[in-house]
């Protein structure tokens, strides 16, 4: 038996969901970003990736429009019920954030084409689910029970401006606090991508990193680390035919909504 799992992005229990939008740009209009996820791991008391629980997303933007690979496991179980995963490109979607418009295709060339195309409003909308951005307007209540805002940290010689968020989590029969903390970059106000537009709209800046730590009596290894990494501020003359051919293929085959 056979069966294919499109990976979804970690679940933000704090209601902070990845959200893009789009706006007029203040800082690269082109470029490539990954997104990444981290779990804490008790051992080495450091975050750890896991691709094949929660593979790295990479973006591609151009103006108002994106590119968003999206990996998918194929799982095979045996007679036995061993079950087997093996990591593979499920598709790229191209996103028109302007129109709202979404095409899927298979490979990322210039002569692709077409698999499915969809807006977020219409009876595909699930397809949408696949991605790792929603691309439309999306604003996050904030229902955190205490905020203040942290000494700024510095990574990589990149500093972020920090908040911290004290949440109350009800889910079912349980209830937990957890604490967020909230990384802001400046020096990306403008882009598309952040998370929770209502977290990134009190800093004036864009939230690119969130950390979720749970409160006692659950342990820190439930902890998890989220993160927009800018890759590039430019394309390559190939990404940019893929682009170009793309949003001809939006002109030519319009989405009905």
């Amino acid at each position: 038996m056979k069966k294919i799992v499109f990976f979804l992005p970690l679940v933000l229990v704090t209601a902070v969901i990845a959200a893009c939008y789009y706006e007029p740009a203040k800082t690269a209009t082109r470029g490539m970003v990954i997104a990444k996820n981290y779990f804490y791991n008790p051992s080495s008391g450091k975050y750890i990736s896991s691709p094949e629980n929660s593979p790295d997303t990479k973006m591609w933007f151009k103006d108002s429009m994106a590119i968003v690979e999206s990996i998918g496991a194929i799982i095979e179980i045996d007679e036995k019920g061993h079950e087997t995963r093996e990591m593979k490109l499920a598709n790229y979607t191209f996103v028109n954030l302007k129109t709202k418009s979404y095409y899927q295709y298979h490979s990322f060339t210039d002569t692709a084409t077409i698999e499915k195309k969809f807006t977020p409003f219409n009876k595909d909308r699930l397809l949408i689910h696949t991605l790792m951005w929603n691309f439309f307007n999306h604003e996050i209540e904030n229902t955190s029970e205490r905020e203040m805002e942290i000494n700024d940290t510095t990574i990589n010689q990149v500093t972020f401006k920090r908040k911290q968020f004290i949440h109350s989590i009800h889910s079912g029969n349980e209830n937990w606090k957890e604490t967020t903390i909230a990384f802001y970059r400046c020096d990306k106000a403008g882009t598309i991508f952040r998370y929770g537009d209502n977290y990134s709209k009190q800093m004036e800046c864009p939230m690119v990193k969130v950390q979720f730590i749970p409160l006692p009596p659950l342990p820190m290894s439930s902890s998890t680390l989220s993160e927009i990494v800018y890759i590039s501020d430019t394309l390559t003359a190939q990404e940019l035919k893929v682009f170009d051919a793309w949003e001809k293929n939006e002109k030519k085959y319009p989405i009905r909504k």
